[in-house]
Formats: C-alpha cells, structure tokens, sequence
C-alpha cells in the first residue's frame, strides 16, 4: 500500500502498527530526505505539527479523568513562568483557545520557511514578545501557544517526556 501512494506522487510514506503484547511492525516507501536519496524508514518519527493537537488534548482529558488534575485549574499550578497569560488562566481555556496568550506563529512568520526546530522555551519567548492579546476567557482565538503549553503541563504533571506519555496511556 506504501509504494502505490509513492507511485501516485507521494514522497515518502510510513505507517506502524503496534499492538499490546507484539512487536511494532513498520513498514515505509519513498525518501525520507530527497536530496540526500535517503530512503525512509518505518520506525522514523515525524513532526505532525497540528496534527499532535488532537492527542494534546486527549492526554490532558485522560489526566483530568484520573484525577491528576481538574480542567478549571490553572495552568500556573502546573507550569510556571507562562508569559503573556492571566495568572488565572485555567486548563480548560487553553484547551478551548480562549486563554489570550500569545501566539507564537505569528513572530515566526518574520523567519524564512521551513522554521527551525524551537524548544518550549524558544516557543515561550516569542509568545512574550507577541504578548497577551486579550483576558482568559473573553474570547475565542484559535492559538498553537495554547497547545505547547498544555504538552508541558501533561509532562509536568506526569513526570514523563511527552513522546513518552503518550505511549503509557495509549
């Protein structure tokens, strides 16, 4: 299946499926690294980008309902020091991108494409210098900040990298 989307244009293609109790099986077409004709392998892993967003929220719900944290906490109780944010900014307004905190994409588009690999702390100061765009919970603004934040706050609360996490809960 991996080659015949590789023969319809695709680049490169990787899937892996992994069940409990049985070793992952990877399997992948095409080239990780075009002009390197580096091929790609199964077991690579990939930056999703907004596409991490749905398990994001999915890791935070799964600590919610384990008691670990409440969703009308604040995100400060779990992850100090978050510029351009009300203190009192809870975990459920950055789930529902209505905590007002900076946004962090929009300093990066003054950066030439593609953007290089941030740190949390990279991320967090370039959401300074956006600044807070409104009070936590006035409004709606669909935000990448947001998201970051919470990853931190799942491996802060559970003590784990979030590559990590993710894995323990599934």
């Amino acid at each position: 299946a991996t080659d015949e989307l590789v023969a319809r244009g695709a680049l490169g293609v990787a899937a892996q499926l992994a069940l409990p109790g049985a070793a992952p099986v990877c399997i992948a077409s095409g080239f990780a690294d075009i002009e390197r004709s580096r091929a790609l392998r199964g077991d690579e892993l990939f930056a999703i980008a907004s596409q991490s967003k749905m398990f994001t929220a999915a890791c935070v719900l799964l600590l919610a309902r384990d008691g670990a944290i409440r969703l009308t906490d604040p995100v400060a109780r779990y992850v100090p020091d978050v510029p351009a944010v009300d203190a009192d900014a809870t975990i459920d307004q950055f789930l529902n991108h209505t905590s007002g905190i900076g946004n962090f994409i929009h300093a990066l588009t003054v950066l030439p494409f593609p953007w290089p690999h941030m740190s949390y702390d990279d991320l967090m100061a370039l959401a300074k210098m956006h600044g807070r765009q409104f009070r936590a919970g006035a409004r709606l603004d669909y935000n990448n900040t947001d998201v970051v934040v919470l990853s931190r706050l799942c491996e802060n609360v559970a003590g784990l990298p979030f590559e990590k996490l993710l894995s323990e809960l599934a």
